[in-house]
Protein backbone atom coordinates (compact mmCIF):
# COMPACT_ATOMS: atom_id res chain seq x y z
CA UNK A 1 0.00 0.00 0.00
CA UNK A 2 0.94 3.76 -0.80
CA UNK A 3 0.27 6.33 1.44
CA UNK A 4 0.37 9.66 0.85
CA UNK A 5 1.91 11.77 2.90
CA UNK A 6 1.95 16.15 3.10
CA UNK A 7 5.42 16.86 2.39
CA UNK A 8 5.38 20.23 5.18
CA UNK A 9 3.44 17.99 7.84
CA UNK A 10 3.76 14.77 7.41
CA UNK A 11 0.03 13.91 7.54
CA UNK A 12 -1.63 11.12 6.17
CA UNK A 13 -4.08 12.33 3.65
CA UNK A 14 -4.94 9.02 1.14
CA UNK A 15 -3.65 6.03 0.31
CA UNK A 16 -3.86 4.27 -2.90
CA UNK A 17 -6.18 2.05 -1.22
CA UNK A 18 -8.89 4.57 -2.34
CA UNK A 19 -8.16 3.62 -5.75
CA UNK A 20 -7.52 7.19 -6.87
CA UNK A 21 -6.85 8.07 -10.83
CA UNK A 22 -4.07 10.84 -12.10
CA UNK A 23 -5.64 13.73 -13.69
CA UNK A 24 -4.92 17.21 -15.48
CA UNK A 25 -1.64 15.81 -17.22
CA UNK A 26 -1.04 13.67 -13.88
CA UNK A 27 -0.63 16.85 -12.12
CA UNK A 28 -3.24 15.71 -9.75
CA UNK A 29 -5.05 12.57 -7.93
CA UNK A 30 -8.56 12.49 -8.02
CA UNK A 31 -10.28 10.22 -5.96
CA UNK A 32 -14.04 9.47 -4.77
CA UNK A 33 -15.62 9.78 -2.23
CA UNK A 34 -18.97 9.37 -0.36
CA UNK A 35 -21.32 11.50 1.88
CA UNK A 36 -21.74 9.65 4.83
CA UNK A 37 -23.13 9.47 8.83
CA UNK A 38 -19.75 9.66 11.48
CA UNK A 39 -18.90 10.09 14.68
CA UNK A 40 -15.63 11.18 16.17
CA UNK A 41 -15.83 9.20 19.19
CA UNK A 42 -14.58 5.68 18.73
CA UNK A 43 -17.68 2.85 18.90
CA UNK A 44 -16.09 0.74 22.26
CA UNK A 45 -17.86 -2.02 23.02
CA UNK A 46 -17.01 -3.98 26.37
CA UNK A 47 -16.98 -7.91 25.38
CA UNK A 48 -20.37 -9.28 26.03
CA UNK A 49 -22.14 -5.90 25.97
CA UNK A 50 -25.29 -5.46 24.02
CA UNK A 51 -25.17 -1.84 22.75
CA UNK A 52 -28.28 -1.35 21.11
CA UNK A 53 -30.06 -3.09 24.63
CA UNK A 54 -27.78 -0.73 26.55
CA UNK A 55 -28.59 2.18 24.43
CA UNK A 56 -32.38 1.87 24.89
CA UNK A 57 -31.49 1.30 28.90
CA UNK A 58 -30.48 4.49 28.70
CA UNK A 59 -33.21 6.31 26.64
CA UNK A 60 -31.16 5.99 23.50
CA UNK A 61 -27.81 6.78 22.07
CA UNK A 62 -25.99 10.19 23.13
CA UNK A 63 -23.61 9.64 20.43
CA UNK A 64 -23.97 12.28 17.84
CA UNK A 65 -22.70 11.29 14.20
CA UNK A 66 -22.53 14.12 11.72
CA UNK A 67 -22.58 14.32 8.02
CA UNK A 68 -19.24 14.16 6.47
CA UNK A 69 -17.59 12.48 3.32
CA UNK A 70 -15.47 9.51 3.94
CA UNK A 71 -12.27 10.57 3.11
CA UNK A 72 -12.67 13.91 5.63
CA UNK A 73 -13.42 11.69 8.22
CA UNK A 74 -11.03 8.61 8.00
CA UNK A 75 -8.00 11.17 7.47
CA UNK A 76 -8.72 13.92 9.95
CA UNK A 77 -8.70 16.67 8.05
CA UNK A 78 -10.72 19.80 8.19
CA UNK A 79 -12.37 22.48 6.31
CA UNK A 80 -10.81 25.58 5.74
CA UNK A 81 -13.29 27.64 5.67
CA UNK A 82 -11.72 31.17 5.84
CA UNK A 83 -10.30 30.57 2.87
CA UNK A 84 -11.86 32.71 -0.10
CA UNK A 85 -11.41 32.69 -3.66
CA UNK A 86 -8.51 35.37 -3.46
CA UNK A 87 -7.05 33.19 -0.75
CA UNK A 88 -7.06 29.69 -2.61
CA UNK A 89 -5.42 32.15 -5.73
CA UNK A 90 -2.51 33.60 -3.47
CA UNK A 91 -2.02 30.27 -1.96
CA UNK A 92 -1.15 28.71 -5.56
CA UNK A 93 0.47 31.72 -6.59
CA UNK A 94 2.51 31.77 -3.84
CA UNK A 95 2.96 27.51 -3.71
CA UNK A 96 3.70 26.87 -7.60
CA UNK A 97 7.21 27.88 -7.22
CA UNK A 98 7.64 25.41 -4.49
CA UNK A 99 5.51 22.93 -6.12
CA UNK A 100 7.56 23.14 -9.22
CA UNK A 101 10.79 22.48 -7.24
CA UNK A 102 9.09 19.46 -5.75
CA UNK A 103 8.10 18.25 -8.71
CA UNK A 104 12.05 18.49 -10.51
CA UNK A 105 13.15 16.67 -7.34
CA UNK A 106 10.92 13.73 -8.15
CA UNK A 107 11.72 13.89 -11.90
CA UNK A 108 15.39 13.40 -10.66
CA UNK A 109 14.76 10.96 -8.34
CA UNK A 110 13.09 8.28 -10.50
CA UNK A 111 15.72 9.38 -13.17
CA UNK A 112 18.40 7.82 -10.72
CA UNK A 113 16.74 4.62 -10.58
CA UNK A 114 16.70 4.24 -14.70
CA UNK A 115 19.21 2.54 -16.67
CA UNK A 116 21.61 4.86 -18.74
CA UNK A 117 19.66 4.61 -21.78
CA UNK A 118 16.20 5.78 -20.49
CA UNK A 119 17.46 8.10 -18.29
CA UNK A 120 15.65 12.14 -18.88
CA UNK A 121 18.24 14.33 -19.99
CA UNK A 122 17.53 18.03 -18.54
CA UNK A 123 15.41 18.79 -21.73
CA UNK A 124 13.43 15.59 -20.99
CA UNK A 125 12.84 17.17 -17.31
CA UNK A 126 11.92 20.46 -18.25
CA UNK A 127 9.45 19.27 -21.52
CA UNK A 128 7.87 17.03 -18.36
CA UNK A 129 7.75 20.29 -15.89
CA UNK A 130 5.90 22.18 -18.86
CA UNK A 131 3.42 19.71 -19.34
CA UNK A 132 2.68 18.94 -15.11
CA UNK A 133 2.38 22.90 -14.68
CA UNK A 134 -0.27 22.95 -17.67
CA UNK A 135 -2.17 20.61 -16.14
CA UNK A 136 -1.40 22.31 -12.66
CA UNK A 137 -3.12 25.20 -14.65
CA UNK A 138 -5.83 23.49 -16.23
CA UNK A 139 -7.09 22.03 -12.83
CA UNK A 140 -6.52 25.53 -11.08
CA UNK A 141 -8.80 27.28 -13.44
CA UNK A 142 -11.42 24.27 -13.07
CA UNK A 143 -11.63 24.84 -9.07
CA UNK A 144 -11.92 28.39 -9.44
CA UNK A 145 -14.56 27.89 -12.16
CA UNK A 146 -16.70 25.47 -9.85
CA UNK A 147 -15.76 27.71 -6.69
CA UNK A 148 -19.21 27.20 -5.45
CA UNK A 149 -19.30 23.81 -5.43
CA UNK A 150 -15.97 23.73 -3.79
CA UNK A 151 -14.59 22.86 -0.36
CA UNK A 152 -11.05 23.16 1.10
CA UNK A 153 -9.56 20.94 3.81
CA UNK A 154 -6.12 20.19 5.26
CA UNK A 155 -5.32 18.30 7.99
CA UNK A 156 -5.14 19.06 12.40
CA UNK A 157 -1.92 20.41 11.82
CA UNK A 158 -3.41 23.18 10.59
CA UNK A 159 -0.50 24.58 8.80
CA UNK A 160 -0.91 26.77 5.62
CA UNK A 161 2.48 25.85 3.50
CA UNK A 162 1.18 22.18 3.95
CA UNK A 163 -1.09 20.70 1.27
CA UNK A 164 -4.49 21.10 0.60
CA UNK A 165 -7.22 18.94 -0.27
CA UNK A 166 -10.60 20.22 -2.67
CA UNK A 167 -13.67 18.69 -2.44
CA UNK A 168 -15.49 19.70 -6.11
CA UNK A 169 -18.93 18.42 -6.15
CA UNK A 170 -18.45 17.88 -10.38
CA UNK A 171 -19.23 14.16 -11.67
CA UNK A 172 -19.97 12.70 -8.51
CA UNK A 173 -17.89 13.83 -5.27
CA UNK A 174 -14.23 13.90 -5.72
CA UNK A 175 -11.52 14.74 -3.73
CA UNK A 176 -8.67 16.40 -5.49
CA UNK A 177 -5.23 16.05 -4.56
CA UNK A 178 -2.29 17.98 -5.88
CA UNK A 179 0.49 14.99 -5.86
CA UNK A 180 3.51 16.86 -6.04
CA UNK A 181 2.58 17.90 -2.66
CA UNK A 182 3.04 14.71 -1.19
CA UNK A 183 5.66 12.06 -0.35
CA UNK A 184 4.79 8.60 -1.30
CA UNK A 185 5.20 6.05 1.27
CA UNK A 186 5.15 2.23 0.56
CA UNK A 187 4.19 0.38 3.66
Amino acid sequence: MIVFRDRITHEDHISDAWGGVLAYGDSVLKCKCRWGMFSDNEDVALAGANASAEAEDEGGSSESKERKLDLVHNFGLQELDFMDKAGFKEYVMLGIPKWTGYQKQLLQDANSFLTKDKKLSEEDIAEEIKKWKKGLNEFIKYVIKQWKNSTIYWDKCCDIDGAVCIYVDDDGDNIYYIKALYDEDKQ
